[in-house]
């Protein structure tokens, strides 16, 4: 009866600070992810000053966008938040020290009683998978984000290039008019 209770305390001890198996691989899928995007390789800035076509401009937006640093830096935030979630709390020292002399209060051998310990905070059983799925969560979210204000730039940059060009057909309309206006 004594070994049956025995293992059933290791149990209930062990039990409530497992990450489950399929939040370890979720994490470990987003962090491969997270990882694994590369920014494009820009293109040479003689290559750029010759032609201003958007898929050249585009790469170099992205590569360059101080918005998508800061939505990399935060998914990886989130993704160090989701190991620290998945974590029982830390051990604590304790420690009393009962009926010292206030006359001599560094006499720590004239104490009455001198008790030290560790203290472990046991959490409810799902509850640090539970905190380590959110986090894991809030990083994928960050992650979709990221890739969402990615193809915003990318737009934007081609529809900057697009607004460029057409100015550019508009002055030079605009100048054959005039030439022509002048040669009559």
């Amino acid at each position: 009866m004594g070994s049956t209770r025995a293992r059933a305390l290791a149990l209930l001890l062990l039990l409530p600070g497992c990450v489950a198996t399929r939040t370890r691989e979720a994490y470990l899928e987003v962090t491969r992810a997270v990882q694994s995007e590369a920014p494009p390789r820009p293109p040479a800035e003689e290559e750029l000053a010759r032609s201003a076509r958007w898929e050249l401009v585009v790469p170099l937006v992205l590569e360059r966008s101080p918005d998508l640093d800061e939505a990399r830096l935060r998914v990886e935030a989130a993704l160090a938040r989701v190991a620290v979630a998945g974590r029982w709390p830390d051990l604590e020292w304790k420690q009393e020290i009962w009926g010292v002399p206030l006359s001599r209060p560094w006499g720590l051998d004239q104490a009455q009683m001198l008790m030290f310990g560790l203290r472990q905070t046991i959490p409810a059983p799902g509850s640090v998978d539970a905190r380590a799925r959110a986090a894991l969560e809030e990083a994928r979210l960050g992650q979709a984000q990221r890739a969402l204000r990615r193809e915003e730039l990318a737009a934007r940059a081609r529809r900057t290039l697009l607004e460029l060009y057409r100015a550019g057909e508009e002055r030079r309309v605009e100048l054959r008019g005039s030439q022509r206006k002048y040669l009559r």
